[in-house]
């Protein structure tokens, strides 16, 4: 339906009635007059603000002076653009943003509604005037180009209620002063232009749900909202609010919301955050007492589960930090997942078992382990006089807690030291592997136990280039702190740094508590693809045919881009009332 609205768009955009009945009372938002069963919401208050907010950003900035942006503008392609739009502001007698801010200056509205399934545009213009000015330009045009080509007037004209409404081809609109309404569904054409006439009557403004949600929109870029009690009901997407993830990984990224789908009445969502950073805020109701036992793993108990700290190091490329109780998501396997699904639980359950020397890996391995779990991924320093693999990739590392230090460090301990001899014997029975030595490191509270490659016979250490060379396994304790690592520069790294605090002190933080934080560092993803830029170009060349110049460009455009970004983040919150993702870019200076 949505594209049925936006293919028509163009020639509809500005006409209107020449006549008009006062309306009975002063409508300001789209909300007032559509119908109680609009299911989708969604509305820009400014765009042309955005627009212009945008144009004037400094990354709009770089873009222009960008070698690519120049080669661009001296196309053929381009240039013939340029001379559309000149035309389009010549036929208008304006700017094309002066017509944007004429056209939009009280908002853009879109909604799909239930009942008619129909999709309506809604526009609020800067006065009913300029509309007036511009739909006469508009429509004459078009229909000035329409008997170009032989062909008949594209408007049909209809009267209803003393406004002249247009159909052309299969969508409906019409104006009333600066309002202009364009629906794929008569009927809902029709509704739209009586609330106008007749006041607000049982519209979507009057639901106490959207009244709620409402609340939330002020000064965003755009908002939406969408009625999931509507949408449930109908019987679409039955498999969305089943509350069942397909797969083990889905779970753990979306158990949660799967518990939430069944019970909220309706989710939105926010833009804001020009010109510094770009924010999407994604959310839902929430009630703690409607986490199942199952589901427990996700929230913490009473759904007070959260991560309280990090650690950082240097160059970091992504820091994922969640609240995850794996030993419950481990033996409810069966509440969770189907038959098949389980069945490679048990299987794998009877492998970890025996590598655990006959611990049981739910009960003994994961439930030893703090809820609160942090992934650091971070840039490699391959230092001169060690082993150097061709391909560079980043370090990984699972820093957590123990529960019970006294008994599960030591097990760890021996876990880890039995798991480097079996690489070492499988690399021994292999020609030309090299075999991993143990180093132990012991200090106040704690102690790291590291490996590094022994040379093989005849090498020297930096010669060798093998992609193994990545990795020194690693593992570091610290009190009851545990890091698993798969570089042993990275856990020396994570070890030594300080931990920070969650909570920014924020009022929006206040009384939330963080389910999960993920934060990606655009100058260490930069500087982790510039260690294997020859690689990449390399690769370009062979999976491309492109010459060597060709790849550098188009690789380098990867690393341009990056530079315009200083981060992404993703948080997501629960307060008692409600459940948000919050995804957030911030800009390079």
């Amino acid at each position: 339906m949505f594209r049925s609205v936006s293919r028509y768009c163009l020639p509809l955009l500005l006409p209107v009635m020449l006549a008009t009945t006062p309306r009975v009372q002063a409508v300001e938002q789209a909300a007032e007059f559509l119908p109680s069963s609009t299911v989708l919401y969604a509305e820009m208050a400014k765009p042309a603000k955005t627009i212009e907010a945008l144009l004037q950003h400094s990354i709009a900035d770089k873009v222009r002076d960008h070698e690519a942006y120049q080669q661009a503008t001296k196309t053929p392609q381009y240039h013939q653009f340029q001379m559309g739009l000149k035309f389009v502001e010549a036929q208008l007698g304006m700017k094309w943003l002066e017509a944007v801010h004429e056209m939009t200056d009280g908002g853009v509205t879109l909604a799909v509604d239930a009942k008619t399934e129909g999709v309506a545009l809604i526009f609020k213009t800067a006065s009913s005037e300029s509309l007036e000015t511009l739909k006469t330009k508009v429509m004459q045009f078009a229909r000035q180009d329409a008997k170009n080509k032989g062909n008949g007037d594209p408007y049909e004209e209809h009267e209803y209620r003393g406004h002249t409404v247009y159909k052309a081809d299969k969508v409906v609109f019409t104006t009333n002063e600066e309002w202009l309404l364009i629906a794929n569904k008569p009927d809902l054409g029709r509704h739209l232009l009586d609330g106008l006439l007749d006041g607000p009557q049982n519209s979507l403004m009057d639901q106490t749900n959207f009244q709620t949600a409402y609340k939330s929109s002020k000064n965003k870029i755009a908002w939406g909202y969408t009625n999931l009690e509507m949408i449930r009901n109908s019987g679409i997407a039955n498999k969305v609010f089943s509350g069942k993830a397909d797969n083990p990984g889905l779970e753990v990224i979306l158990g949660g919301v799967l518990e939430i789908l069944p019970q909220a009445a309706y989710v939105t969502a926010a833009l804001d955050g020009l010109p510094e950073n770009l924010q999407l805020t994604v959310a839902l109701p929430f009630q703690p007492d409607w986490i199942s036992e199952s589901r427990e793993y996700y929230f913490g108990p009473n759904a007070q589960g959260s991560v309280t700290s990090v650690r950082t190091t240097a160059e970091p490329l992504i820091s994922l930090s969640v609240y995850r109780n794996l030993s419950e998501i481990w033996l409810r396997a069966g509440d969770l997942f189907n038959a098949e699904i389980n069945d490679g639980f048990a299987k794998a359950d009877a492998t970890l078992t025996t590598l655990f020397s006959g611990k049981d890996f739910g009960e003994d391995i994961l439930a030893s382990l703090s809820p609160e779990l942090q992934l650091v991924i971070a840039r490699q320093n391959f230092s001169a006089g060690h082993p150097s693999p061709e391909i560079k990739l980043p370090g990984f590392a699972l820093v957590t807690r123990m529960k019970d230090v006294e008994h599960t460090r030591p097990e760890f301990r021996r876990i880890f030291m039995s798991f480097i001899g079996f690489l070492n014997v499988v690399a021994g029975s292999e020609e030309g592997r090299a075999q991993l030595d143990l180093d132990l490191e012991s200090f106040e509270s704690g102690e790291i136990i590291s490996t590094r490659f022994v040379p093989l016979a005849g090498s020297k250490p930096y010669e060798q280039t093998n992609i193994s060379y990545n990795f020194t396994p690693s593992v570091a304790f610290q009190d009851d702190l545990f890091i698993l690592s798969s570089s042993s520069e990275l856990a020396r790294g994570l070890l030594s740094s300080q931990e920070q605090s969650m909570k920014d002190g924020s009022d929006t933080q206040k009384d939330s508590r963080i389910n999960l934080a993920l934060n990606l560092t655009a100058s260490g993803i930069r500087r982790t693809l510039e260690d294997n830029r020859e690689h990449l170009i390399a690769q370009n060349m062979l999976e491309k045919g492109h010459s060597r110049e060709e790849a550098e460009g188009e690789i380098g455009i990867i690393f341009e881009v990056l530079k315009l970004v200083e981060s992404a983040g993703l948080r997501v919150l629960t307060t008692d009332k409600t459940f948000e993702a919050q995804l957030k870019l911030s800009f390079s200076e």
